[in-house]
């Protein structure tokens, strides 16, 4: 059904676009202003797809992607900038379920399967219920893991507090940069103490629709997941496959484990 909308919309905006383009060409001997109403009508639905072909195809891919480690070291906790960076909160188990215990931080959660003992981040993001986003004054906080339930085995308990400043003396700093389709990102692992650059991985990620048409991507977008395209699309350290969500990882060890 989204398909023949998305379609029945594509066409309709060209017929439109172009009777007007063929309207103004009657009224004016520029052929330049007719040149540029084309390719204005002609490029608008798929702008964002053709920006984001341009910088995947080949400039990102062959000039972004790098995955470094310089050092590898053992710690009891991560600090984290960039990613785990929205707040959000469960809903109360029991009456006395104190607050700490029912607040999410990104999924840092993650990190205890690890063998991590804490795991801290800059908070700029809170969402609701419905998982919509309001930016908030950044805020440091702590996760610790609670014992887990062993009526619930796959669900990780944590206590999150905020902290006037993190301690962990690693930090993984994660940006990026859009355009169109294609996002550059690039995750930097750095030692607080020496503020040396231990580790890095960049790559480049391109997101497409499932329907498989890439009109109007920039103003609707299908329902269901999206399909994505990653450069580099794996990489092996040490004979270990690694991606960039969790190449942390392996450069930074959970301490006595």
């Amino acid at each position: 059904m989204e398909y023949f909308f998305i379609m029945l919309i594509t066409l309709v905006y060209y017929i439109i676009g172009f009777f007007v383009v063929w309207r103004i060409s009657k009224r004016t001997k520029k052929k330049w202003v007719v040149g540029l109403l084309i390719f204005i009508v002609a490029v608008l639905p798929i702008w964002d797809w053709l920006l984001g072909i341009i910088v995947y195809y080949p400039a990102s891919c062959l000039i972004v992607p790098k995955v470094a480690v310089y050092e590898t070291a053992e710690t009891d906790g991560i600090y984290y900038e960039g990613i785990h960076d929205y707040i959000y909160e469960l809903e109360r188990q029991t009456n006395d379920q104190p607050l700490p215990e029912r607040i999410r931080i990104g999924s840092l959660y993650d990190d205890f399967g690890k063998g991590y003992q804490y795991a801290e981040s800059r908070v700029v993001e809170k969402h609701d219920s419905m998982d919509h986003g309001t930016l908030i004054s950044p805020v440091y906080y702590r996760c610790t893991p609670l014992p887990k339930d062993v009526k619930k085995p796959a669900f990780q308990p944590t206590s999150c507090i905020p902290i006037d400043h993190p301690v962990s003396r690693f930090i993984v700093k994660v940006s990026e940069i859009h355009f169109g389709v294609t996002t550059v990102e690039t995750k930097k692992i750095i030692d607080r103490k020496t503020n040396k650059l231990i580790a890095e991985y960049n790559e480049v990620v391109r997101s497409s629709s499932r329907i498989g048409f890439p009109f109007f991507f920039w103003f609707y977008r299908p329902s269901g997941s999206l399909d994505y395209i990653y450069c580099p699309a794996e990489q092996h350290i040490n004979g270990v496959s690694v991606h960039f969500h969790d190449f942390e990882y392996t450069v930074l060890r959970p301490r006595n484990r």
